[in-house]
């Protein structure tokens, strides 16, 4: 046969290899004898075809054997109307290597692995249940207690500016001052680092809970300038007034009408609390600030002007909720009639004063028996805190007093004294009530 009848013969195989391999098994030759000696297995095909087959290839290229049926993967692939067989039929692939192969004389037996013996079958046990039992109550009637419990003070003092705030606190027993503004420069005191940030503040109260020092009272100074560094750390912190960041915060008015002070009372709350860790040590808390005059919607009557802190009025009420003292701290101070223009004009005796219960024209609260109103100095403070009330002598002045009322008030006065038995806080609300009355005998006075 000449050279171009083999070059004919091997297009022809490879033609009939990628006619009738379906299945990809000319893959699997081009992976284990390259792509040249794929192309080259038409030239090697013999001429009688498979193993063994008479099957011979005229000049058509057709063979004379009936193609099969049905082909098979496990038998070698017979090409279709005359074309001739597969030549990867003859193929071998190579296998995994046997013991023998591998230098060993005998294979190695499998090891058998002991099963391991069985166990009996036993019924899981349920987990031993926690005690639901309640702590004890501390709530027995032996632990019933009678008697006054002394406690440091929490006072809350303020007043117009130089007053004398400042130097009322100075006096308390060895004082530390948490400036927030230069109100104690001419005092010579201990002072933390003036605190910027609200973050600040809260750090030096928790230094003074949690570590040891000397100190026995803390002065905060003033309330009305850490509730600005309050308001400005919100909006730092925050943001963003609402949940889905889309209005940014500029003041605390950003929160909506009257959000924002209400969002400040969880701040306000967690200082009195560490305000509370002091008190539990044993120190004295003084928080000072400043007053102005507003206006006072009264429910009864006409409304009028009178001294609050200078504080949003839902931050005051909480401040003077949580204090043992509310003073205010005021000149005193008389108003007179002229008779010729009929003006009132205010006279002051230069006197500076605590007044101690709450009036039209202030806030004011004590849960003690001090005084209506007395010198402002902490000396004469402790001094009335610390007096024991006679009880005798109190009812005498409370009759002495109500003396210069009406003959029928006087009566209801004394009766109500008797009753009273020597009750020091019944005495202390019969003594107001006799403040009350001769406070209105002056009023009308002066109307007339």
């Amino acid at each position: 046969m000449s050279r171009s009848d083999d070059f004919r013969r091997a297009n022809a195989v490879a033609f009939g290899i990628m006619r009738s391999d379906p299945f990809g098994l000319l893959d699997v030759a081009e992976k284990h004898h390259g792509t040249e000696g794929v192309l080259e297995l038409g030239a090697a095909v013999p001429r009688s075809g498979g193993s063994g087959s008479s099957s011979k290839v005229g000049s058509s290229g057709r063979s004379s054997s009936p193609s099969p049926k049905r082909r098979s993967i496990a038998t070698p692939y017979s090409s279709r109307r005359g074309m001739p067989s597969n030549p990867c039929s003859n193929m071998t692939f190579p296998q995994r290597e046997s013991a023998a192969a591998r230098g060993s004389s005998t294979a190695r037996p499998k090891e058998k692995v002991p099963m391991a013996a069985a166990q009996p079958l036993t019924a899981p046990t349920a987990p031993t249940p926690k005690s639901t039992a309640a702590p004890p109550s501390k709530m027995t009637l032996g632990a019933i207690t009678r008697g006054k419990v002394k406690k440091p003070h929490r006072i809350v003092g303020y007043g117009p500016e130089g007053i004398g705030k400042s130097s009322f606190a100075a006096g308390a027993p060895n004082p530390v001052f948490l400036p927030l503004e230069d109100g104690t420069n001419h005092l010579d005191v201990a002072r933390l680092p003036r605190a910027e940030t609200w973050r600040e503040a809260r750090e030096a109260v928790r230094l003074l809970a949690t570590e040891k020092h000397e100190y026995q009272t803390l002065v905060i100074d003033t309330l009305d300038a850490l509730e600005a560094l309050l308001w400005r750390h919100m909006v730092e912190r925050d943001r963003f007034a609402d949940e889905k960041q889309k209005t940014p915060l500029k003041d605390i008015e950003g929160y909506g009408y009257g959000k924002g002070y209400t969002k400040a009372l969880e701040d306000w709350r967690g200082l009195l609390k560490d305000l509370e860790t002091l008190s539990a040590k044993g120190m004295h808390v003084i928080l000072l600030a400043h007053s102005w005059v507003k206006s006072f919607k009264n429910p009864a009557g006409e409304d009028y002007d009178r001294y609050e802190l200078k504080l949003h009025q839902k931050a005051a009420g909480l401040i003077k909720e949580w204090a043992e003292s509310v003073l205010f701290m005021n000149y005193e101070t008389f108003a007179k009639k002229d008779e010729r223009t009929k003006r009132v004009r205010g006279i002051d005796t230069g006197a500076r004063l605590i007044f101690t219960e709450r009036r039209a024209a202030y806030d004011a609260k004590h849960r003690g028996n001090l005084p209506e109103s007395l010198p402002l100095s902490w000396a004469d403070f402790e001094a009335e805190s610390a007096k024991e009330v006679d009880p005798k002598a109190f009812a005498a002045e409370i009759l002495c007093r109500a003396a210069e009322l009406a003959p029928d008030v006087q009566k209801l006065v004394a009766e109500t004294v008797e009753k009273a038995a020597g009750n020091v806080q019944s005495l202390i609300n019969i003594n107001n009530r006799v403040n009350a009355r001769l406070a209105e005998k002056q009023a009308q006075e002066e109307e007339g």
